[in-house]
């Protein structure tokens, strides 16, 4: 199977936990940062080291944005200043999405799971949990089982080396189902929310407070 091509964006503390990951997945071309003095990092691996202004003279299929923290604008900055297609500016968990867990195991062959990730922001752990609740709402009128997952993709709550291994989600809150998360992924029908923070609508309003107390106390 074809290797997709990537250049890695972005050589700062998630660069770190994510870079042995995609190299023994991926065909890494090189690694850009706006700060151009992270090129030592990319010798330090024997990697070419791209300048943003001269990616788009390499042949690759994705960027991958270490940072979940400033994810949003470095991706408007790709898109809008150095003129790459949305398609290929993607997150690193995006793509490992992509290549390990699209319709993979055969548990659970009944059963539709919503996988909810952290936002790619670093907002407030009630501002998360916000978050959270909302797409627990969308998961239930679409039919899937809710799952929080901060424990296989990088988050705000989560240090980068306890990825993988713990949950942060559960330092402050019980998950929403009791199957595991390697149970989870052991199964063929999962999706997975958004990276992005997902606005509140009329979140203030009356009856739309009571709804969302009513999937609190149940979920």
């Amino acid at each position: 199977m074809k290797r997709s091509k990537v250049i890695i964006y972005g050589l700062g503390r998630y660069f770190e936990s994510a870079i042995d990951d995609i190299e023994s997945r991926l065909e890494v071309v090189g690694y850009s940062d706006s700060s151009l003095q992270k090129e030592g990092i990319a010798k330090e691996r024997k990697r070419l080291f791209i300048p943003p202004k001269n990616i788009k003279k390499y042949d690759f299929d994705y960027i991958i944005i270490t940072s979940p923290d400033y994810f949003s604008e470095i991706k408007q900055y790709i898109i809008n200043d150095l003129n790459i297609c949305d398609e290929k500016v993607v997150s690193y968990d995006d793509l490992f999405i992509k290549e390990i867990y699209d319709g993979c195991g055969k548990l659970n062959k009944d059963k539709y799971f919503y996988v909810i990730k952290s936002s790619y922001c670093s907002a407030g752990l009630f501002a998360q949990y916000i978050n959270v609740l909302l797409h627990v709402d969308k998961a239930l009128k679409e039919g899937y089982l809710p799952i929080v997952d901060f424990k296989n993709l990088p988050n705000y709550y989560l240090d980068v080396d306890k990825l993988g291994i713990e949950n942060s989600w559960e330092y402050y809150f019980e998950n929403i189902i009791d199957i595991p998360l390697e149970e989870v992924y052991n199964s063929p029908n999962i999706k997975f929310s958004s990276d992005l923070y997902f606005l509140p609508k009329n979140i203030e309003d009356k009856k739309k407070r009571e709804y969302y107390k009513k999937i609190c106390r149940e979920y």
